[in-house]
């Protein structure tokens, strides 16, 4: 299997650069003093800014309502962190004409909030990460801002990757890709079947980039847009991408950060028909067939066999959140939901159930065989059973695979003698056992 992680992505950690930037220096949000006119529109235009008309990101498909995400917002603990939220998502749209010669990257309008008091280090990195949580349409403002603190004053700086004319581009794209989506995805689908549908396009179409390590390789391949657009992402881009197309479909899902084999690591949480799950679509990435589902809607149990959660943001304390001269800050989620429910991970509701290992099974593994084969345009393929409770999982796979009545290899021949266009090489099955979920990956090519 490819590279399931990523090695590093500091856009998760908020690593923040500090400044006393100079509070009057351009313009800003918040404010009575910004040099500006007003449009015709009724948008407000700051001399030397851009604004990229959100309405552009408000993706939306044509046969489900889309889902707004608000648990960040609503996470946030006091009405301070709020009012900084909403003038995030005012300035994000605002693009400096002029281009930092340091950094490559544009000036956002700034921020200026006022009020009995600054806002702490920490409320402001939370705000930052409860905002992003909720957004990941905004996918072009960088992991770095600056921030000055007053007596009863505080002004945060945040930076584009792109001037606004190839945000504007960027934007076309995205919507041309996911018109595409959603016109191949039929309406009246459940919760379930839409979130399927939407984690194997992703997983089909991108492909984990192992030459990015951080933001300043190729900040798109962390983004729903490299993931849409350019299917060259690590796992930042599969799980925003996922959440955002999940939105469009009316589900409510947001990104989880964690570790996974020793390193940094995203996933999603997902709810479907209320309650919630968890799926990382980058480790559901499988050579042979394209597409796994070993990790499509675990429980929390389940997901932490091999994936470790980091800390909810409430459970830190300011200093932990903020870093220190010994100690960096330590990443947190916003949400990470103690789910227990297993009724809708992938084995248990599309696989093949294998009960009794009788006549009625082989005849449920031949129709799964020829719906699979006739679906993949590939000669390889995969078809995936779920060991019943009430038989010994071993057993059962002895008695498919290696010996007694070698099942499997009876369904192949069954699907054979029925003269279709194409045959199933006998001599090519391949199994991979997923035994804490009950499951076997079963591997097939047409001859």
């Amino acid at each position: 299997m490819k590279k399931r992680f990523a090695s590093l992505f500091l856009i998760v950690t908020l690593i923040l650069s500090l400044s006393a930037c100079d509070i009057a220096e351009i313009p800003r949000l918040g404010t009575t003093d910004s040099p500006q006119t007003q449009t015709t529109e009724g948008v407000a235009e700051y001399k030397g800014y851009t604004y990229v008309d959100r309405n552009l990101f408000d993706f939306r498909s044509d046969n489900y309502n889309k889902k707004e995400l608000n648990y960040g917002y609503n996470s946030l603990p006091n009405d301070d962190m709020k009012a900084c939220y909403k003038e995030i998502d005012k300035s994000v749209y605002y693009i400096s004409d002029t281009k930092n010669a340091d950094t490559s990257t544009h000036r956002t309008l700034k921020i200026a909030l006022k009020g009995d008091r600054p806002l702490t280090e920490a409320e402001i990195r939370v705000t930052i990460s409860a905002y992003f949580g909720d957004h990941p349409q905004v996918f072009w403002i960088d992991n770095n801002f600056e921030y000055a603190l007053g007596e009863n004053s505080t002004v945060i700086q945040l930076f584009s990757f792109m001037g606004a004319g190839e945000l504007e581009d960027a934007a076309v794209k995205m919507n041309s890709k996911i018109d595409e989506i959603f016109t191949n995805m039929e309406g009246g689908l459940g919760e379930y079947e839409r979130e399927l549908f939407l984690h194997d396009i992703i997983v089909k179409f991108c492909t984990y980039n192992n030459g990015v390590s951080n933001v300043s390789d190729d900040f798109a391949a962390f983004t729903s847009y490299g993931a849409l657009v350019k299917g060259d992402v690590v796992c930042e881009g599969y799980s925003r991408s996922l959440q955002l197309l999940l939105s469009v479909a009316g589900i409510e899902s947001y990104c989880v950060l964690g570790v996974g084999q020793s390193e940094l690591h995203m996933w999603n949480c997902v709810n479907i028909d209320g309650n919630w799950y968890y799926t990382d679509a980058t480790w559901n990435e499988d050579d042979s067939s394209g597409v796994s589902y070993e990790y499509f809607n675990l429980s929390k149990a389940q997901m932490s066999l091999d994936h470790s959660f980091n800390p909810l943001f409430a459970d830190l304390s300011e200093e932990e959140i903020c870093g220190s001269t010994e100690d960096s800050p330590k990443s947190f989620n916003i949400i990470a939901p103690d789910s227990n429910r297993e009724d809708m991970n992938y084995y248990v509701k599309s696989a093949v159930c294998v009960k009794n290992l009788d006549d009625a099974d082989r005849e449920n593994i031949v129709s799964a065989i020829k719906k699979a084969a006739s679906a993949s345009q590939n000669e390889d393929f995969a078809v995936y059973l779920y060991i019943d409770e009430s038989l010994g999982y071993y057993y059962a796979i002895e008695d498919i695979f290696y010996g007694g009545d070698y099942m499997i290899f009876d369904a192949i021949d069954d699907v054979n003698s029925e003269g279709l266009a194409y045959t199933i090489d006998r001599d090519g099955v391949g199994t991979r056992k997923v035994e804490e979920l009950r499951g076997v990956n079963v591997y097939l090519c047409k001859e």
